[in-house]
Formats: structure tokens, C-alpha cells, sequence
């Protein structure tokens, strides 16, 4: 376990599998601050440039990996719920594209 950016963290291990989770995109501002700022366009970048990763992010998220496979779950949205209400497609799970392209930061449908 370290703790480092995450620019840092990845550039240091260029054969390592990674698994990100990013603040999300509609609420990271609100949950972590204006920090995250161009975290979203950097990681996007980064994980182009590598073919062994998963990204997990929500709806927004997903959207900015045009071409990428893209699959959805099924999830409660807090640890904490009582699992009572109903469940959403809140969770998406991006991985590298097969063919290298050049990289496209954009809007995409995730498959529902």
C-alpha cells in the first residue's frame, strides 16, 4: 500500500495490473473538493497509454472512455443502506480497449 499521486503511483509501476476508482465524476466535486479538478482528463491519458487495468467510475465517468468496452452493474449506493430500496446502475466498469487508437475523451452510451 502507498500513499502517492496517483500519476506517481502508476508511472512507478509499469507492469502492475491496476485497479482505479476515482472520485466519481458528478459528486467529486462535492464529495472530495475542487482538487480532483483535471484529475478525470490526466487518468484518462495515463491508463491510454497502459493495456492492464480496470476502471471503475459512475454514468459520467464511463461516458469520458468512447470506445472502450463499458459494463454496468447493479448496486446499492451505500455500504451503510439497509438494502431495502431499490437497486440502481450506479457503478460502471471501463477496461482497455483491445486495439490501440488514438485516445478519445468524450461522450459514450454505457451499455445498460
Amino acid at each position: 500500500m502507498e500513499c502517492v499521486d496517483f500519476e506517481k503511483f502508476i508511472d512507478a509501476h509499469p507492469n502492475s495490473f491496476l485497479y482505479v476508482d476515482p472520485p466519481y465524476v458528478k459528486a467529486g466535486a462535492v464529495l472530495y473538493g475542487p482538487s480532483v479538478g483535471d484529475l478525470h482528463e490526466r487518468l484518462h491519458q495515463l491508463l491510454h497509454e497502459r493495456a492492464d487495468w480496470l476502471l471503475s467510475y459512475d454514468e459520467a465517468g464511463a461516458r469520458m472512455y468512447a470506445g472502450h468496452p463499458v459494463e454496468s452493474f447493479q448496486n446499492y449506493r451505500s455500504m451503510s443502506s439497509r438494502k431495502v430500496g431499490p437497486r440502481d446502475n450506479s457503478e460502471y466498469l471501463v477496461s482497455p480497449q483491445t486495439e490501440r487508437t488514438e485516445p478519445e475523451f468524450g461522450a459514450v452510451e454505457p451499455e445498460p
